[in-house]
């Protein structure tokens, strides 16, 4: 870092050099920021008026079961926040009781209302979703003792169901022409170098294409972007090679 620093700013470099790295300070800031984190989070936990759960149950490379939540809430002003919770290590059994405790422990710690809990989305392990002792089932019957009139939608992997309402748009239209675009340019070596050199000639935004996966289907998006925002460079490449395509214009 001071090497970098002596680089970048050498006028500074001295106070670099002052900085104490042991593991103590290092310990200490990380403290700091976590707390300052924390506690950003809780004011705004504190103005939802309805919030939803994400959780992810699965082990680490050493076999232990990690806990993932996260929250999305809303609040008077329709703001909406989405962010990572908290990790929770379950070193012993994970049935669903356990996985309740847990959860219930730290709805308690962020001061949320049982009664504003509107949805729950999880990985669809049966500990998680089983329909009589299963984590969904007594986080209903908690929310139920809150407030009996309120009904909590439950969703089995967040990231399916929205694979699944994709499926649903005739795209291809769309995206056959993109991707035949995108592998037209990166499919052949010389012709990807010559593309990136000249983007790099023009000083474009990017400096190369994305690729489209299937398997990752939410690259999509981010595939259409790019070539948007390359339009006019893919459009001056192309009318080299006489390939001009006519969506691009």
């Amino acid at each position: 870092m001071v090497e970098t620093a002596g680089i970048l700013c050498p006028e500074s470099k001295d106070k670099f050099e002052k900085i104490s790295l042991s593991r103590r300070t290092v310990t200490r800031r990380v403290e700091l920021i976590d707390e300052d984190i924390s506690s950003s989070l809780n004011k705004k936990t504190e103005s939802f008026t309805l919030y939803s759960l994400a959780l992810d149950e699965s082990n680490d490379v050493k076999d232990t079961a990690q806990l993932l939540i996260f929250i999305r809430g809303i609040n008077d002003t329709f703001e909406i926040t989405e962010e990572f919770l908290t990790m929770e290590s379950l070193k012993g059994q994970t049935r669903g009781e356990d996985l309740f405790d847990q959860v219930s422990a730290v709805i308690e710690n962020a001061k949320l209302p049982w009664s504003k809990l509107v949805n729950v989305t999880t990985d669809g392990s049966p500990n998680l979703t089983g329909k009589n002792v299963g984590l969904l089932r007594r986080i209903q019957n908690k929310v139920k003792d809150e407030n009996p009139d309120q009904d909590v939608i439950f969703l089995h992997c967040i990231i399916h169901q929205e694979s699944l309402c994709k499926s649903v748009l005739q795209l291809n239209h769309v995206v056959n022409p993109v991707v035949k675009l995108v592998n037209f340019i990166r499919a052949r070596g010389l012709q990807h170098r010559q593309f990136i050199a000249f983007l790099e000639e023009t000083d474009a935004d990017h400096q190369d294409l994305l690729y489209h996966s299937r398997v990752r289907w939410l690259s999509l998006g981010k595939v259409f972007q790019r070539v948007w925002e390359l339009k006019e460079e893919i459009g001056l490449f192309l009318s080299d090679w006489g390939r001009l395509m006519n969506f691009l214009s």
